[in-house]
């Protein structure tokens, strides 16, 4: 069956503990969507650079004061997935009942462990949430920085794509979130916003 789709999602986490956490991940956001709608681009690469450009911005606007965010943005066309990521947000795809973390975490807990990538990790793990050494606000950035894979993900019928923070992986169980997901889409995000707030996350 073929996907008829055309989607462009951002999540932007602002740092807690720094300034202004609210204004750098708003900020984030539309700077990536206005820099995505202008060049009217938005493989792998140009998502990548968005990400570029919304550090420069959220950089050039901080003046004395120290502000952070993570940002991930993905873009579907039809049946293909493309994607930038910096920070600890996920990109998950739910595919045969199985849970897939399609980007890194960019923290030291997952640097000091090897798992850059952990596909084969449950969702819930709270140790990996911690201490992040990649994220927007950083003097020293540029598209290497960003994951971007190196292909668009080829999606198929059935798929699920869920974008969450770490307020959210790091309370659902993997086997929980597949449960979920066989609720329709509202259900299913107030299930996993009641699972948030029983972790005591807000």
């Amino acid at each position: 069956k073929h996907i008829h789709l055309d989607l462009l999602v951002a999540l932007s986490d602002g740092m807690g503990g720094l300034d202004e956490p609210l204004l750098a991940s708003n900020l984030s956001v539309q700077t990536a969507f206005k820099f995505l709608v202008n060049n009217n681009r938005y493989t792998n690469q140009y998502l990548g650079l968005s990400i570029v450009e919304a550090n420069k911005t959220l950089l050039s606007v901080s003046g004395n004061k120290s502000r952070g965010a993570t940002l991930t943005i993905f873009y579907i066309r039809e049946e293909y997935l493309y994607f930038g990521h910096i920070g600890d947000c996920r990109l998950l795809l739910i595919r045969d009942n199985e849970v897939k973390i399609l980007t890194e975490d960019h923290s030291k807990a997952a640097r000091n462990s090897g798992m850059r990538n952990p596909t084969n990790f449950i969702i819930k793990d709270a140790k990996f949430s911690k201490n992040l050494i990649k994220c927007l606000g950083q003097k020293e950035f540029d598209i290497n920085y960003v994951q971007t894979p190196e292909v668009p993900i080829h999606l198929k019928t059935n798929d699920v794509i869920i974008l969450c923070s770490d307020g959210a992986w790091s309370e659902i169980e993997s086997t929980d979130m597949i449960n979920i997901i066989e609720n329709d889409p509202y259900t299913a995000a107030n299930q996993i916003l009641n699972k948030i707030e029983e972790g005591g996350c807000k």
